[in-house]
């Protein structure tokens, strides 16, 4: 199954609803996302769940690696509703 990403700006942060699979087969999607959000200078990234079905070893190496590096820039990334 694809990915839809849709990004919500809210107080001190940016919400992505992510609605789907995280898997390898959509990660550039999901990569690319979370990079237009960092470049905009964001510091704290929610990652609403709710709607994710499915999380493959690769999807779970890119979120721990999404974190690091915002933690690297003294930003920090929370996740939403995880199933």
């Amino acid at each position: 199954m694809s990915m839809q990403i849709k990004e919500r700006p809210v107080p001190n942060g940016v919400v992505l609803d992510m609605t789907g699979d995280l898997t390898y087969a959509n990660r550039e999607q999901f990569k690319t996302a979370v990079e237009m959000i960092r470049q905009k200078g964001c510091r704290h990234l929610i990652l609403n769940m709710a709607e994710v079905r499915f999380v493959d070893s690769s999807g779970l190496g890119l979120l721990a690696l999404v974190s690091q590096n915002f933690k690297l820039n003294q930003g920090k990334v929370s996740m939403l509703k995880p199933q």
